[in-house]
């Protein structure tokens, strides 16, 4: 369900219930990404513009 991944993602990067860890926040919305979940779109996105669990990389926020 990508809506739960996005749920896992968030609570990941923010650290809410589980260790923060931007890399598994990462993992998360890019499982739901890759099933066309807007918001998940949109986390890789700010993930790849920031460099939060990822290598920062402007192309890849474009492609986002």
């Amino acid at each position: 369900d990508p809506d739960a991944q996005v749920g896992l993602a968030r609570m990941y990067f923010g650290g809410k219930g589980v260790v923060e860890n931007d890399v598994k926040g990462a993992e998360w919305a890019r499982k739901a990404a890759n099933q066309n979940n807007a918001a998940a779109c949109g986390i890789m996105g700010n993930s790849f513009y920031q460099g939060n669990g990822v290598k920062q990389s402007i192309t890849r926020v474009l492609d986002s």
